[in-house]
């Protein structure tokens, strides 16, 4: 018993949750055997010669040396924290710098507060104090070198926003996957040119953004072949598949061969990604030869400025090999071109994790428990728990590395949207992890300061002027439904899961900053979704005796809620009822279905545009604005 207690004491100081409540809010207590082999996980320690007692003063004795944490939160224009300083310093030979963001620095001067507590530890007693300074900061990221002796230590200093920037008005938007967006222009899947085409009309519309899921980098060749847009190589760098080609070839290109293909590949109502990515390929690598053949664009080498990992990345891919260097290298300065014409009118995903292969658990290996994947505990659907196959990211290098490889996969999508949904928000708080060679029913939650992964989307949605959205569907700790309130991202509120038997009533009480939908791309979109369930208290909610009539007058009570954000399945428009994703079903043909119709056919039909100009319409009329309202009232808890 007594051994048991420590394993659950060095769980806890690891970060790793010895109980959860489950889906049907049952309180499981984590075995003593999946804890054990979770903490020797994250503490590199092999688990037949592993002592918890010893983890426990390692982890102890890790946070008093540091002396100060690696990172601190300001709150109105307070900087607070522990100290731990060998018994008996002199607090008055401590130096304190402080950098700003702009690069700007000063000494401060401290108080310190002596606590009477007295650690032993292997280098002798050690005493702890509470510092504060009072400083006004501007949002943003700044330094504070903290400076006793020979020792110095940096903090990161982060500073939220008081308040998120307004928003203009209601948004309202259009979503699609980009490779099902076909159009006569398309080579075998969506792209780009289709995307932009879509923007431009769109907002004749009345629409504020085209929505789609993660347009990152994938593996779709080698041994680690993945078609899932959330199982990326990379969070920093753009999927080449979506490229626009045409834009790229001399003037008078003409090559039958290859037309012929494309219009076999355009034939197929299912995306074929091998055919359409090798295509690809042999003609973006044959540009790519001539490009590098010639003298290089200025604009060129401003983007590898721009972009000083690129080199890196294009290394990784090509394992060294020169041609496939630069294919990667002039890939990714025409997406981040092509991406750029395309403009911020856009609702970007940003996805849990990257491909246990990816770059970036290569390059910032540092940042990932490589020993451990991500996943889910059971419940009613999955009764055996879900394996999602990527490692997690370690929370204690995450915070000693001040969050760089975080914030720099945030800016790469807010740079190039104006909203950004944030999958699985829960991950901020915390994560189901699987030990390596045990079953998905054999995991537990690690924990991440979410007060800070929280505050850096806050101060990164702030600085490049982009609304987040936090996915909190699902179980949702408490917690994070405070932190969204905290930090004011918005939410998500879905007609599948909150319409109950009054759904007109439910859409009325909608939270105002949240993001209003019917379902999302990993569910039944209307009409699947009322084939498979009784919609009767629905119809008579709406006063309706048809599926068919039901769904214009639910959207148009959507389009009237106080939600800031209407999401409006373009597939919907046509009552499709094939999801896009069934997710765990390996069986069904995930993430290349196309769209039912070409861009050039629904975009040109009047009963779906004037639809959504109507939608449009009710939203500006109801123009009662999620920053107009109390902040407990704007998320659901």
């Amino acid at each position: 018993m007594k051994n048991a207690n420590l394993w659950r004491k060095a769980a806890r100081m690891s970060g790793v949750q010895t109980d959860f409540i489950d889906a049907n809010k049952k309180l499981i207590k984590v075995p003593l055997p999946t804890l054990k082999a979770v903490v020797c996980h994250l503490n590199q320690k092999k688990i037949e010669h592993a002592d918890p007692l010893k983890i426990i003063e390692e982890r102890r004795e890790r946070k008093i040396f540091r002396l100060i944490s690696p990172v601190l939160l300001v709150h109105k224009d307070q900087v607070r924290s522990t100290v731990y300083l060998p018994e008996n310093t002199d607090v008055r030979l401590v130096q304190v710098t402080l950098k700003k963001e702009n690069g700007e620095s000063h000494r401060v001067s401290p108080i310190f507060e002596k606590s009477q507590r007295i650690y032993k530890t292997t280098q002798g007693p050690y005493q702890r104090w509470q510092f504060s300074i009072k400083e006004n900061l501007d949002v943003g990221y700044h330094q504070m070198f903290f400076q006793i002796g020979a020792s110095e230590v940096k903090c990161l200093l982060l500073v939220p926003p008081k308040k998120r920037k307004m928003v203009p008005d209601k948004l309202q938007g259009l979503f699609a996957p980009l490779y099902a967006m076909h159009s006569s222009k398309s080579w075998g899947l969506g792209d780009l040119r289709d995307l932009n085409d879509l923007q431009v009309k769109a907002q004749s519309w009345g629409v504020d953004f085209i929505g789609t899921l993660p347009l990152l980098a994938n593996f779709y060749e080698g041994p680690h072949k993945d078609i899932s847009p959330y199982s990326p190589c990379s969070k920093l760098f753009w999927n080449e598949i979506y490229l626009y080609i045409p834009d790229l070839l001399p003037e008078g290109f003409k090559d039958l061969e290859l037309q012929n293909k494309i219009q076999i590949l355009n034939a197929t109502a299912w995306v074929d990604y091998e055919s359409v990515f090798r295509l690809k390929k042999n003609v973006l690598s044959q540009l790519a030869e001539e490009f590098f053949k010639n003298t290089l664009p200025e604009d060129y080498l401003l983007f590898l400025k721009e972009k000083p990992l690129v080199k890196e990345y294009a290394q990784f891919r090509s394992q060294g090999r020169e041609t496939e260097t630069q294919y990667h290298l002039y890939v990714q300065y025409h997406m981040e071109r092509q991406m750029a014409l395309v403009g911020k009118h856009l609702y970007l995903d940003y996805p849990v994790g990257v491909h246990p292969e990816s770059f970036d658990c290569a390059y910032f290996s540092d940042y990932f428990l490589k020993s451990m994947s991500v996943g889910a505990p059971p419940d009613i659907m999955f009764t055996g728990g879900q394996n999602w196959g990527f490692n997690p990211l370690d929370p204690i290098h995450l915070r000693e590395l001040h969050y760089e490889y975080f914030i720099q996969t945030l800016r790469h999508h807010m740079k190039k949207s104006c909203v950004l949904r944030l999958d699985h928000v829960m991950a901020l708080h915390r994560l189901y992890v699987i030990p390596a060679n045990s079953s998905a029913d054999c995991g537990a939650y690690l924990r991440y300061n979410g007060d800070e992964l929280f505050a850096i989307v806050a101060i990164e949605a702030y600085k490049n002027n982009v609304l987040a959205v936090g996915e909190n569907l699902g179980t949702v700790p408490d917690m994070v439904q405070e932190y969204l309130l905290k930090y004011e991202i918005s939410g998500m509120w879905l007609m599948v899961f909150e319409g109950g038997k009054n759904p007109t009533e439910s859409i009325k009480k909608i939270p105002p900053k949240n993001l209003a939908a019917f379902s999302t791309h990993d569910m039944l979109p209307f009409a699947g979704f009322v084939k498979k369930e009784n919609t009767s208290a629905w119809r008579r909610d709406f006063f309706e005796k048809s599926n068919a009539d039901l769904f214009p007058k639910m959207m148009t009570k959507m389009a009237e809620s106080p939600a800031e954000i209407l999401l409006i399945n373009i597939e919907d428009l046509w009552l499709e009822d094939r999801p896009q994703n069934i997710p765990g079903r390996s069986s069904f043909p995930n993430w290349q279905r196309k769209l039912k119709y070409s861009q050039e056919q629904w975009t040109s039909n009047p009963d779906f545009t004037d639809f959504i100009k109507r939608l449009k319409e009710l939203r500006n009329t109801r123009r009662t604005h999620a920053d107009d309202f109390e902040i407990g009232r704007l998320i659901s808890i």
